[in-house]
């Protein structure tokens, strides 16, 4: 990584002026760290994003797509998310608008009581999002990734009146979303039921621009690095790059050189980027590191 030691004042003015960080979704540093890398790197139509779930802000900012096809073995179904969707107004407010997961304690409290624990449990569940920079596992479970799905559109500014749904080969949501200082454009994305190695070893996907998994779930191991950037190798265009999140993995320092190694083995060359912008970024996580500062590569 490039050391540097300035932040662009200017991502910072437009983090602050921006629905993304006002509505709660992202921090301005995360905000921040999201532009600098579309800045760098420039934008890409097309991209396929690994362990997809149910975030969205995150692949738009850095990379400004018309397509996303959201690779995840854990997808939404059409009918939920229609009803999500239909429950705009109070899906962030209300937590029995929708079906969902009662907590333990439920049979312990008089209703009233248990009526202020969810309504504190659904700020607190959607606050995390913001908190830990990714959607977690329990929190997804708890509510659906139907609505969590709903909730990002939301906290991003869609005009609801855009959105479209269908399901013809996935689950598919398009909706209209400026990038900031651009005008409107058309969006879709594709939820796409399946693992990213099925991805690549079945070559479901050609010519991608881009390839994008901020949380790295299918590389554990220096193994599975080296498997997915082989995989992947195949179906980049020449012109296209990979952004891998970095990872929990203890033996962290070989995965990254694992990495390294079979990028320069398929002609992939390792992309710098301004460590200023990790280190102002990660100081907002009370969990740092997991799965916001991106490994970029590209190919020669």
């Amino acid at each position: 990584m490039m050391k540097g030691n300035n932040i662009d004042e200017s991502l910072i003015s437009k983090a602050r002026n921006s629905d993304i960080v006002n509505n709660g979704l992202l921090s301005v540093p995360q905000f921040v760290y999201c532009l600098a890398w579309n800045l760098h790197v420039g934008d890409f139509d097309k991209v396929v994003a690994g362990a997809i779930g149910p975030g969205l802000v995150d692949i738009l900012l850095t990379l400004n797509p018309y397509e996303i096809y959201g690779i995840d073995i854990n997808s939404p179904n059409k009918e939920r998310l229609d009803e999500a969707l239909a429950k705009w107004d109070v899906i962030d407010s209300d937590p029995d608008c929708l079906p969902h997961e009662d907590l333990i304690i439920k049979n312990h409290m008089s209703p009233e009581s248990y009526s202020n624990i969810l309504n504190e449990t659904l700020r607190r569940d959607f606050s995390h999002r913001r908190e830990c920079g990714y959607w977690r596992i329990d929190n997804i479970h708890r509510w659906s990734i139907e609505r969590c799905i709903a909730f990002e559109l939301k906290k991003i500014g869609v005009n609801p009146n855009t959105l479209r749904t269908s399901d013809n080969d996935y689950v598919t949501i398009e909706f209209d979303w400026a990038f900031p200082d651009e005008e409107m454009k058309r969006r879709k994305v594709y939820f796409v039921p399946s693992k990213i190695h099925d991805i690549t070893d079945n070559k479901m996907f050609t010519d991608i621009s881009c390839y994008y998994e901020k949380s790295s779930m299918d590389c554990t191991t220096p193994f599975d690095s080296r498997r997915l950037l082989a995989g992947l190798s195949d179906i980049i265009n020449p012109n296209g790059i990979i952004l891998i999140g970095r990872t929990e993995n203890p033996d962290e320092d070989a995965e990254v050189e694992a990495m390294n190694s079979k990028v320069l083995e398929k002609s992939f060359k390792r992309i710098d980027f301004d460590y200023s912008y990790t280190i102002y970024m990660e100081r907002t996580f009370r969990k740092p590191r997991y799965g916001w500062e991106l490994y970029g590569f590209k190919k020669n």
